[in-house]
């Protein structure tokens, strides 16, 4: 458990094995409040991700580009 006592906490060695577990390359976390918007972790094989919209426009102004 994490401090808060509300989530767990890892290291890269636990992100590598679950990769290697499950054949698979990157992890991707989402709705984690991350300063830039996005955090990589694990020699970039977690990311995090802030993803929602009206949360995330409380905090930047941004141009969204949708592919």
């Amino acid at each position: 458990m994490n401090d808060r006592g509300v989530s767990r906490t890892f290291g890269p060695d636990k992100v590598s094995g679950s990769l290697k577990k499950h054949d698979m390359d990157l992890i991707c976390h989402l709705h984690q409040v991350v300063g830039d918007g996005d955090e990589f972790f694990a020699d970039k094989h977690l990311v995090t991700i802030f993803s929602h919209l009206s949360e995330l426009l409380n905090f930047y102004y941004c141009h969204f580009l949708y592919l």
